[in-house]
């Protein structure tokens, strides 16, 4: 089984990653991968129920 996790930043962006991302304490309101980032999802309304406040999600694939 296949682990990714997905984090959405305070303006909206889907990001998703092979690791657990953590905030990112250069850029108030946004998720940092690090080097296991993988995508931008630009779909918005993918995982309405997701926000900046509950992020990040672990999915399993």
């Amino acid at each position: 089984m296949k682990r990714l996790w997905i984090a959405r930043d305070i303006d909206n962006w889907l990001r998703i990653g092979t690791s657990k991302p953590v905030k990112d304490k250069y850029k108030k309101g946004y998720w940092a991968f690090g080097t296991s980032h993988l995508k931008d999802i630009l779909d918005y309304d993918l995982y309405p129920e997701l926000t900046y406040e509950n992020s990040p999600k672990e999915l399993l694939i």
